[in-house]
């Protein structure tokens, strides 16, 4: 009898998610903003810390003030990519953004973007609250002519452990990060960043990304659904 596979995660494409004018405000901003991007950090152990083997990427959530219209852009779209994915959670009350610049040799190794198992503590929303990611989406930009090759995100079967879903997959999907390209999921699927290649070293030749999370009241023992 055929062995039964773990489904894929579902996945949302919004190709053209910004006009022009707005595309073209966030890349001046980047690049003109370089020394406003750090070190990129993950979740470990109830710590945020920074681990170039696992994510390598320069971040940052210093923008509020001059791109605040991002978050009426992507909260827009929060219904469109519910229904796309069919996916059922709780009300979402707050938005998670992060701009992220990747260079030559950044990565981000197989992860889920909310903390699981038992014990765990929710990430994510307004500080001081339990909001937890409950939807995933990223947004790519980049200068033109394009200065970077690979990068793709790629997904892995639901339930794949992130310590060994590269290894141990026997089937993924890759999106390749497009021009003006939004890609959502929800935020519970295993996923990873592939290894961009950036021959010019140049800032303005990276791949750029805003990481946004949808969040809300998922509690510890409630499970969203698809």
């Amino acid at each position: 009898m055929p062995q039964a596979h773990p489904p894929l995660p579902p996945i949302a494409l919004i190709d053209g998610f910004l006009d022009d004018e707005d595309r073209t405000a966030l890349l001046t901003w980047v690049l003109t903003h370089r020394e406003s991007f750090g070190p990129a950090t993950v979740s470990q152990e109830g710590k945020i810390v920074v681990q170039p083997d696992s994510r390598r990427a320069l971040t940052t959530r210093d923008f509020g003030g001059d791109l605040g219209w991002l978050h009426d852009r992507f909260s827009g779209v929060q219904q469109h990519l519910l229904e796309t994915l069919r996916l059922t959670v709780p009300p979402v009350e707050s938005l998670e953004l992060e701009l992220a610049a990747h260079g030559d040799g950044a990565h981000f190794a197989p992860h889920v973007d909310i903390p699981v198992g038992i014990g765990r503590k929710p990430l994510g929303g307004r500080p001081g609250r339990t909001d937890d990611r409950l939807l995933s989406a990223v947004y790519y930009f980049h200068a033109e002519p394009k200065g970077f090759e690979a990068g793709n995100l790629r997904f892995y079967p639901l339930g794949a452990n992130p310590k060994n879903a590269a290894g141990e997959a026997t089937q993924y999907l890759d999106v390749e990060p497009k021009q003006n390209r939004l890609v959502g999921f929800p935020s519970w699927a295993t996923h990873e960043v592939q290894t961009i290649r950036c021959p010019s070293g140049d800032f303005r030749d990276y791949r750029f990304a805003i990481n946004c999370w949808f969040c809300g009241q998922f509690g510890t023992s409630r499970h969203g659904s698809w």
